[in-house]
């Protein structure tokens, strides 16, 4: 059963339960005192009663407890004696005590008792009490006992002495010796010691927990081997045999039975008890996961953290706690989640984003995971098994409430409003802080019913104080006008409040002041205050406002929040030329630590890092990485690029410094093949000839070389002699002509038997988009979808499952062996989606693109030869490692301040490019219908310089080169008119 049950007893209990054995203090008085003990009596209506220890007469030992109650006044009287531990759900408890009557007559009655009282987290009243007045107590010392199981919501009891009586006739004296308070229970009460919160613990088995993967598990409640209460859950795992890479399986539980999110963020570590019963079969390849995953308020879609054991799982083991501490550990997007925390999965596992940032208190689901990890070059890693039982998960520790209501610069996101009240207002002023470049918050005092009461305060998100309630203050720095009269802080909760009352410095000024947050007093006026639920701080007058007295607060805060509130220095930029890449560089910001980097490229001075025409480089560099690798491309030749950098530092505290800028760097970029917008008429028949007799440059891929200067493999694939493919691209506005001429020296294609993927086959993933900026982490649809398509002997298939068959009407594929080669016309609308818009190719879109050619050889898939350097077999999971082409003959990147988006369907008038020019442009337009159209270029007199087109065309797209080798340097502008549509763009001639 899931108890997401706060425990908050372990802060404010002073005994620890021993193990199996007496939990009381001094149980037989040998101190001489009452050491251990609190005790507590009533007098009644003349009834004298006493607690007294006294030396000799003991049962054992030389001292002995005497509870005495005495026969004045008619009325009941009392004496007690107690101490209380921490107890959990479920335990069987005994309370004995040897007692004798002491009295100076025997008491007649039964006036010597036992007494247990139960108190939940939340305190208050106990949620049980029991008393038993013994029968049979004589002169003579005899054991006697109380028992009693723990109740749901049990987290404390009490033992209690007592003596009492209730008429006149008789005195109540008793002696108490050798008291006992132990648990029967067989669980090691050492296992609760710090606990913050309850997540499961096994007792039945939850429903909630299920798999997930790709194997299977098998679930069965244990309730003879368990570590806490009442059953454990034993897990059998199969992970199969499936990949190259491995596999996995899972046991999940997703969200709490509210539907709410889990907030992890006050524990400190993630607990829970782990027994080995059989171990995995290699244990060398399995490992041991735990996940987390986050959705924090805005997010769209969730993000996992994981803890990854090699060893945890390995060996037959007895009970276990894996302790994992709850903190992020850093990562550059490729980091190997460890043993030490919690680490972002990587980049490269396709796993779903949002910010990037362990978010503690928005906990969607809780994950372990049995895994299969490595490599095998010679077919997929081999499935394994095992069975483990998992019990008692809790989270451990408290970080306390480190609240910062207010940093220096604003408020924080704990605090939802500001407010004023009986005529005072509360405003946030620049530069008025208690040190430079800090603000303040500005109070002025109102009289609002000239009676000197007004103040102003926060309202919070509510806050749970209970833990740290008796260790924390409230620190803050105000300034004050000299003799402020006394102020009254004031915590509102659960309908009730506390309130300190504090004089401020008589000098006035900004001073720093702290007050104990256990000085608060209870308000009478309103007594049910609730440390647990926190939801208004204030400050007011008590009773002596001034109207127009100004105080400013400059910061305010319970614990120690992290007050880092300034940004880190802008790094120092700078770049190393290389062939075709430029090594962008820079220097670690001093005095910070844990910090990481995100670096950017554009081809114009960077003044906005969130705009498409700034690429991001790479995101999360670690420290004293302190450089990047910006690969170059250009649209079919060598070209000369003009790039500008930016880097900008993001401290431990999330704090986000300005950019360091580069200068403008020069280098050369490296041409590469591209999508061709003027498809060969091709016959599907395996012959590539009127491929190979076009003017459309093919990509090359082989193990040691390729058109983009990053030849990859990953497995194993000796050399261009065992694999080697050249692939011819194209586009209209119908199809997608995919063409490849494949050299395999041993071919053993896919006919349906097997998997796939350990064949000899062609896999191409595409992005049916412009990408500027940030890349895709995961698959899209929509406006910018990514797809893969597997071209194989027996037929052709895309991921939405629309298909081909290798029958020449669309696609046609043949093995030679060695070599093969295949022809595909991939229609657009049926490469599409339900939910993605149609691919309307125009030229100098720059498209993700990322060819796999898989190799099998001697009957075991050995290899892929892959195109992208950072393509580590998981193009498959995300497009961020994919390489990217271009549409055409240009980088549509290059274009004046009035770029638009086509429009399928409608006219269009691109940007020309390149712009400036020197001492020619290319001008692209796009017709939806045939028509009469007119290209005409001005000067900035509005006079007509040339016309480029002046007749009826065909519906399409539009290619002209402007000429201007007889025009001066300046601005010029080009006019089309087609129909309806009346379009002008600016262009600049610089000689």
């Amino acid at each position: 059963m899931r108890l997401p049950k706060l425990l908050l007893f372990a802060l404010v209990i002073g005994i620890t339960t021993g193990l199996f054995g007496n939990v009381l203090d001094n149980p037989g008085f040998e101190t001489g005192d009452l050491t251990g003990w609190e005790s507590d009596n009533n007098v009644g209506w003349g009834s004298e009663s006493h607690i007294t220890v006294i030396s000799g007469g003991a049962n054992t030992g030389d001292y002995f407890l005497e509870l005495g109650v005495g026969n004045g006044g008619g009325a009941q009287g009392y004496a007690v004696a107690l101490q209380e531990t921490q107890v959990f759900a479920g335990q069987e408890w005994t309370l004995s005590a040897f007692i004798k009557d002491v009295g100076d007559s025997l008491a007649g009655g039964d006036f010597a008792g036992l007494k247990y009282e139960i108190y939940s987290a939340a305190g208050g009243d106990p949620i049980e009490s029991v008393e038993l007045l013994q029968t049979g107590v004589t002169a003579d010392w005899q054991e006697f006992s109380i028992s009693f199981t723990v109740p749901a919501g049990g987290v404390l009891a009490k033992a209690i002495l007592v003596a009492t009586r209730w008429d006149w006739l008789h005195e109540a004296v008793y002696g108490y010796d050798d008291v006992d308070f132990y648990t029967t229970s067989t669980e090691d009460p050492t296992i609760h010691e710090n606990v913050y919160m309850v997540f499961e613990t096994f007792d039945a088995l939850d429903t909630t927990w299920y798999e997930d993967g790709e194997g299977g598990l098998s679930l069965a409640l244990d309730e003879n081997d368990v570590v806490q209460g009442t059953g454990a859950i034993d897990v059998n795992y199969y992970i199969p045999e499936l990949h190259g890479w491995g596999s996995f399986i899972a046991l999940q539980t997703m969200y709490p039975e509210d539907g709410e999110l889990w907030d992890f963020s006050p524990a400190e570590t993630f607990s829970f008890w782990l027994k080995v019963e059989e171990a995995p079969v290699r244990p060398d390849t399995v490992f041991f996961r735990v996940q987390l995953s986050d959705m924090p308020a805005g997010a769209t879609t969730h993000e996992i953290y994981a803890y990854e054991s090699a060893t945890a799982i390995d060996a037959v083991s007895d009970w276990v706690e894996i302790q994992i501490p709850l903190i992020e550990l850093p990562t550059d997007g490729a980091t190997v989640p460890s043993d030490s925390g919690f680490t972002r999965v990587p980049d490269g596992w396709g796993q779903p984003q949002n910010d990037l940032m362990l978010n503690l208190e928005s906990i969607r689901s809780v994950e372990f995971d049995f895994v299969t990890s490595g490599w095998d070059p010679a077919g997929n890693l081999p499935a394994d098994s095992g069975k483990v039982s998992i019990d008692y998960i809790t989270l451990k520790g408290f970080r306390g409430v480190d609240v910062g209501y207010f940093n220096g610069l604003n408020t924080t996101t704990t605090v939802t409003n500001i407010f004023g009240w009986g005529q005072s207002t509360f405003e946030l002023v620049d530069g008025m802080g208690y040190e430079d470049g800090l603000n303040a918050l500005k109070w002025v005092m109102g009289d609002e019913w000239s009676n000197g009461w007004s103040g102003a305060g926060f309202d919070l998100t509510p806050i749970n104080y209970t833990p740290r309630w008796d260790t924390d203050s409230l620190k803050f720095h105000m300034n004050t006008p000299a003799n402020t009269p006394e102020l009254k802080f004031e915590f509102q909760g659960g309908g009730g409040n506390v309130y300190a009352l504090l004089t401020p410095e008589a000098a006035g000024g900004w001073n720093f002041y702290a007050i104990p947050l256990d000085s608060f007093v209870i308000d009478d006026t309103a007594p049910n205050f609730d440390t647990s639920a926190v939801i208004v701080l204030g400050v007011m007058a008590n009773g002596n406002a001034v109207a127009g007295t100004e105080i400013y607060i400059g910061s305010m805060v319970t614990g120690n929040p992290e007050m880092d509130v300034l940004a880190p220095a802008a790094p120092v930029v700078s770049a190393v030329l290389q062939d075709f890449y430029t090594l962008v560089t820079w220097q670690d910001v001093p005095g910070e630590s844990d910090e990481v980097y995100h670096v950017y490229a554009s081809n114009n001075p960077i003044t906005d890092l969130e705009s498409d025409a700034v690429d991001v480089v790479a995101t999360g560099v670690l420290e004293t990485t302190q450089s990047v690798v910006h690969y170059l491309y250009a649209p079919l030749t060598d070209a000369a690029v003009d790039y500008y950098y930016a880097v900008e530092c993001v401290d431990a505290s999330g704090n986000v410094s300005e950019p360091g800028l580069s200068d403008m760097i020069s280098n050369t970029a490296l041409g590469i093949p591209t999508i061709s917008l003027t498809p060969p008429t091709v016959t599907l028949d395996g012959d590539l000839s009127e491929w190979y007799d076009s003017d459309i440059v093919p990509f090359e891929m082989g193990p040691t070389s390729n058109s983009f200067g990053t030849p990859n493999v990953t497995g194993t694939v000796t050399d261009d002699a065992d694999c080697y493919g050249t692939l011819f691209l194209a586009v209209d506005e119908n199809f997608l002509y995919v063409a490849a001429d494949v050299y395999d020296d041993n071919y053993d294609g896919w006919t349906g038997d097997g998997n796939w993927w350990e064949h000899d086959v062609f896999e191409l993933f595409f992005g049916a988009y412009d990408q500027r900026g940030k890349r895709h982490t995961s698959f899209e649809s929509g406006s910018e979808p990514d797809y893969k398509m597997v071209f194989t002997e027996s037929h052709f298939f895309a991921e939405n499952e629309f298909e081909m068959l290798n029958d020449g009407v669309n696609f046609y594929f043949e093995g030679f062996n060695p070599d093969y080669a295949f022809e595909a016309k991939v229609p657009l609308d049926s490469l599409a989606g339900d939910d993605d818009d149609l691919f309307t190719a125009l030229n100098g879109m720059r498209t993700p693109i990322e060819p796999s050619i898989h190799d099998r050889d001697n009957g075991a898939w050995e290899g892929n030869v892959v195109n992208s350097p950072t393509n580590n077999d998981n193009a498959h999971q995300t497009p961020s490692v994919w390489s990217y082409t271009f549409v055409g003959d240009q980088d549509g990147v290059m274009g004046t301040d009035d770029q638009e988006t086509y429009v399928p369907g409608e006219y269009y008038l691109a940007n020309n490019y390149p712009n400036p020019f020197n001492p020619t442009t290319t001008i692209q337009y796009t017709t939806p219908v045939d028509g009469y159209v007119k290209l005409t270029i001005y000067n900035v007199l509005g006079e007509q310089i040339a016309q480029l087109a002046n007749e009826v065309q065909p519906a399409g797209e539009h290619l002209i080169t402007f000429d201007a080798r007889n025009l001066a340097s300046g601005m010029y502008f080009y006019r089309l008119e087609g129909n309806d549509f009346v379009k002008s763009k600016k262009m600049i001639l610089m000689k």
